[in-house]
């Protein structure tokens, strides 16, 4: 064992700046993309819609899931589901090969392609899970493009 001081001046910041992300999140507001201090993204529940992360997501708003992010936990997930049920939210094709029991229950979108507008089903592409290198597209490939599917967007679900 060894004697700690206690530092009222860093607790105090520490305090104030856990209030601060408090009222973003519930405000449903992303905080400043822009950290007063190298920290706090690692911290951040926003992180990865910010675009401080290597997810290639920027100033994506709070509500929806992001399209190629599986790393979402469960209980969040169905949380999620549950109360915006209402609403229609359903399982990015990403979540539906990470939950897939949930399908059934909740749906899932299709994977899509932005060039040729085409679909398939969530269970019908086979996909890694790196969000650096999503799916190919099919139908572009056999015309010798290369485009990468995605679900929809978080402003386009719902």
């Amino acid at each position: 064992m060894f004697p700690v001081t206690f530092d009222s001046g860093f607790w105090e910041t520490i305090v104030t700046w856990m209030e601060t992300q408090t009222e973003y999140e519930e405000n449903e507001e992303l905080p400043p993309s822009d950290p007063e201090r190298d920290w706090e993204c690692s911290y951040c529940s926003f992180r990865h819609r910010c675009g401080q992360t290597d997810t290639p997501y920027s100033d994506t708003g709070t509500d929806g899931f992001l399209p190629l992010f599986e790393e979402y936990d469960r209980k969040n997930v169905v949380e999620y589901l549950d109360a915006n049920s209402d609403a229609g939210a359903k399982l990015t094709p990403v979540l539906a090969q990470t939950y897939p029991d949930l399908v059934e229950h909740y749906g899932a979108y299709d994977w899509s392609c932005l060039r040729c507008t085409e679909t398939w089903a969530w269970d019908t592409v086979d996909w890694g899970g790196d969000p650096s290198n999503p799916p190919l597209c099919p139908a572009c490939a056999e015309d010798g493009e290369l485009m990468t599917l995605s679900g929809p967007e978080p402003e386009e679900q719902n």
